[in-house]
């Protein structure tokens, strides 16, 4: 697959959000003003996005946005750091200047952010502000590939198909096709790309070839990843039934995410006929080889099975509510977030298992960590009300505070009611707490 990666330097673009939880200590130019005069890194970094963008009322001023963030990055401020080396690189609010680029993408890389660590690749892949290097460019934007960017996957594609900064690896690039085509595809539909654009887009085509070629070589993941591309359609004709071949030859032979993709085209009916009990089948080879996904839609196979008996918990249903509690907690168990709500709202109303509202709490708050809105709100509620916990208005508030960043009006109705029963001290301490959350990874 042919594909120059130093076309991926068009990737730098300035991050216009602000965190999540952000909105809780400033939404206007007047209020982050007053909490970044009092030294606050995350309210100096929005403010000096107010000014990039002219946003709030606020005439747009870059020069001003830069001094702000400035002050943000040098107090260790990561995303203040991820975009001060992107208006260096751009040369927006400051002269243009590669060297410190690449100086302030190097310490939100090192630090973790994706979008960093890509930049600081494609600066050692082109020689700004560094070295020449494409090996340590491989090495920067693998680490972003591996946290889910999607252009650090595109790179990675034609890295290991070009044999630049690494081994020339087709199977390789075929896998890290295969995970970037699921982002492509999600991303397809929500901008509602034709099903014949997808077929006919040449990098597509390229990318099922390039897979097409492996998989013949014998190569089960690759096999995977062609019926993938065929049932999505991507490079390809869309067949459902061709899929389903390309699932079961590589089901055969034991390899986990072909058993899960099989299992669901029976669950769907789709290229094959709908037969429940295949699904199960297939799913639970996937689920024994350590598929979270697999457990999480046994759960989910089984909940439907008790709810088309009733609606409610009964005796009749109850045997398959027991079994969805199984798997959705042997998921939870390996960090699938969904899965961590889920059997924190069964424990918490006694839904195949009996009522434990402290277990409940205990499954809420690790899906809440990771960032899932309802179990924020919802362990709100616990805190405010003693449910399973402590009851503790400032975690109830910081919670609440939390999940209507993210849009939760119901959220935001309940924090601003349980706001009234509380000292200016405590309000302050909830959204400092809010202020300062970061999500966890997947535990």
């Amino acid at each position: 697959m042919k594909q120059s990666v130093l076309a991926l330097v068009g990737a730098i673009m300035l991050t216009a959000g602000a965190p999540m939880a952000m909105a809780v200590l400033c939404n206007t130019a007047e209020s982050c003003l007053n909490v970044a005069n009092g030294g606050d890194a995350e309210a100096r970094y929005r403010l000096g996005l107010i000014y990039l963008n002219g946003r709030q009322g606020v005439a747009k001023n870059p020069a001003e946005g830069f001094k702000w963030i400035d002050m943000a990055a040098r107090q260790g401020y990561v995303p203040a750091q991820a975009d001060l080396g992107l208006l260096y690189a751009t040369g927006n609010g400051v002269a243009a200047d590669n060297k410190q680029a690449a100086e302030w993408f190097g310490k939100a890389a090192r630090q973790g952010d994706a979008k960093s660590q890509h930049n600081l690749g494609i600066c050692y892949e082109t020689g700004k502000g560094v070295v020449k290097d494409e090996k340590e460019a491989f090495k920067w934007v693998e680490k972003a590939a591996g946290q889910g960017h999607l252009d650090s996957m595109h790179y990675l594609v034609a890295a290991y198909a070009n044999g630049a900064g690494v081994e020339k690896d087709y199977a390789k690039a075929c896998e890290w096709y295969g995970k970037e085509s699921g982002t492509l595809f999600i991303s397809n539909q929500q901008k509602r790309v034709s099903v014949s654009d997808m077929n006919r887009n040449p990098y597509y085509v390229k990318g099922f070839k390039l897979c097409e070629y492996v998989a013949k070589t014998g190569d089960v993941a690759a096999g995977n990843n062609v019926g993938l591309l065929i049932e999505r359609g991507l490079g390809v004709g869309a067949d459902a039934k061709v899929a389903a071949t390309w699932y079961e030859s590589a089901a055969k032979r034991g390899y986990a995410p072909a058993q899960y993709n099989l299992g669901s085209l029976y669950e769907r009916g789709m290229g094959v006929p709908h037969n429940e009990d295949e699904a199960v089948k297939w799913y639970e080879k996937s689920a024994a080889s350590g598929s979270a996904q697999a457990m999480y839609q046994l759960g989910h196979l089984y909940r439907i099975k008790a709810g088309r008996i009733s609606l409610f918990p009964n005796e009749k249903n109850r045997g398959d509510l027991e079994k969805c509690l199984h798997w959705y907690e042997k998921a939870a168990e390996q960090g699938m977030v969904d899965a961590q709500y889920d059997v924190g709202l069964m424990y918490a109303t006694g839904s195949g298992t009996a009522k434990n509202a402290k277990l409940g709490s205990k499954w809420l708050q690790k899906a809440a960590n990771q960032g899932h809105v309802e179990a924020q709100y919802l362990l709100g509620g616990d805190f405010e009300h003693g449910l399973g916990v402590k009851q503790d208005y400032v975690q109830a508030l910081k919670w609440y505070l939390l999940a209507t960043s993210r849009g939760d009006r119901t959220a935001d109705s309940d924090g601003r009611s349980l706001a009234t029963k509380m000292s200016p001290e405590q309000i302050q301490q909830a959204r400092k707490l809010a202020g300062e959350w970061k999500p966890s990874k997947a535990k």
